[in-house]
Order: C-alpha cells, then structure tokens, then sequence
C-alpha cells in the first residue's frame, strides 16, 4: 500500500468522526470512502505502529495514531 494513501486516511479520519465511525462499523468501506484497502483500515484503527512503520510512516504519526483510533 502507498505510504501517501495510508497518511492520507489517517488524516481524514481525525479530521471527520462521522468517517471514523462509519470506517470502524464497516471498515470494508475504507476502500471506496478512502482509497485503502480493509487490511489496512484495520491496521490503522488498531493503532498497529509497527505495520505502520513497515508502510514507511513516521514515528510521530505513528504514536498518534496508536492514541487517536484506540
């Protein structure tokens, strides 16, 4: 999965809960609403830093994650 796409999803679920929300309840909408596939929305949701980290993102956005989705 792209690093862009994978930061790109993280801060469109920050910035919109009714997304967040949606995303969790069915995360296999992560696809068409984020453009990342089911795996990856669960990696996120979970705050899973190190899949995150093997995708190329950053230790900082990496620790938010892990605190803003649990």
């Amino acid at each position: 999965m792209d690093r862009q796409a994978i930061e790109d999803a993280i801060l469109n679920l920050a910035r919109d809960t009714e997304l967040l929300d949606r995303v969790r309840n069915d995360p296999a909408l992560a696809a068409a609403e984020l453009g990342i596939d089911e795996d990856w929305a669960g990696v996120i949701l979970a705050g899973d830093r190190d899949r995150l980290r093997s995708a190329g993102l950053n230790d900082g956005l990496t620790i938010l994650v892990s605190r803003w989705f649990k």
